[in-house]
């Protein structure tokens, strides 16, 4: 967690930025130019609109990088049929340095699953 500096810093290298403590999935992100009035911090968006923070946004200590969650449909999308990037993806998001997954066994058990729900069709 960091202050606005640092979420600034991040904002100029294109990332998403929230404050934790939000509780909607809201982000903003920098993009052209920026000035401030008494409470307020604004920046220009490309699209030509402004988004602005009050000053206590500012001053919050919690900001970090926002990083959007895929939903489901979009996992689905984006895996399709290859059982090859779901192990890959099954690796990713559940192996560690104590427990090695074998990754031929797992492209074995995705093309596995996936040849029998096609055949359950």
């Amino acid at each position: 967690m960091s202050n606005f500096q640092q979420a600034m810093q991040w904002m100029e290298e294109g990332k998403k930025v929230r404050i934790k403590s939000w509780e909607s999935e809201k982000y903003y992100w920098f993009v052209d130019t920026q000035y401030s009035f008494d409470n307020l911090w604004c920046i220009k968006q490309s699209n030509g609109t402004d988004a602005c923070l009050i000053r206590n946004f500012i001053e919050a200590t919690d900001w970090e990088i926002y990083e959007e969650k895929e939903s489901d449909g979009d996992l689905l999308k984006r895996l399709g049929t290859d059982g090859g990037l779901w192990a890959k993806e099954f690796i990713k998001k559940f192996g560690n340095k104590r427990d090695e997954i074998d990754e031929g066994l797992m492209i074995t058990w995705f093309c596995n699953a996936i040849e029998a729900g096609k055949s359950a069709k």
